[in-house]
C-alpha cells in the first residue's frame, strides 16, 4: 500500500514538475526577439515641458519636435515621444520622456519648467452629505 501511495506522489510531482517546465518555457520563448537588444529598457513616464514664447513664424508643433530631437535620437523619435502640444493658452507639450531625458531637456535653451503627469480620478463613492 506505501508502494502505491510513493508512486502516485512521485507521479504527482512529475507531472507538477513537467508543467511548471513547459510554462515557464512557454513565457520565455514569448519574451526573446529576433532584434538585437542594445542598451536596456528605461521605463518612461508622460512629462508635461512648459516653454518660453517660440519663434513667432514657427509651428508650434515644428518647434517642440526640434527640442525633443536635441535630446532624443532623431526626428522620427521626437514625434513618437511627443504625447500633445499647446497651441494657444500656453506655450509648452507633453512627451513620453525618461528621467535622463528629462535632465538633458532641462539643460535646453528655451525650456522653463518640466513636471511629470498626473492623473487625477474622482471619488464618486463615499459619504453623502444630506445636509445640501
Amino acid at each position: 500500500m506505501t508502494n502505491t501511495k510513493m508512486n502516485f506522489s512521485s507521479f504527482t510531482l512529475s507531472l507538477v514538475l513537467l508543467f511548471t517546465i513547459s510554462l515557464n518555457s512557454h513565457l520565455i520563448s514569448g519574451m526573446i526577439s529576433d532584434k538585437p537588444v542594445s542598451k536596456f529598457v528605461v521605463p518612461s513616464s508622460i512629462y508635461m515641458v512648459y516653454t518660453a514664447k517660440r519663434p513667432s513664424n514657427e509651428k508650434p508643433e515644428t518647434f517642440y519636435i526640434q527640442i525633443l530631437a536635441s535630446v532624443i535620437d532623431s526626428n522620427e523619435a521626437a514625434k513618437k515621444a511627443l504625447v500633445y502640444s499647446f497651441k494657444s493658452s500656453i506655450n509648452g507639450f507633453a512627451a513620453n520622456l525618461t528621467p535622463n531625458q528629462v535632465k538633458k531637456i532641462l539643460a535646453q535653451p528655451g525650456v522653463l519648467h518640466v513636471a511629470r503627469s498626473v492623473n487625477y480620478n474622482l471619488q464618486t463613492e463615499g459619504k453623502k452629505n444630506n445636509n445640501v
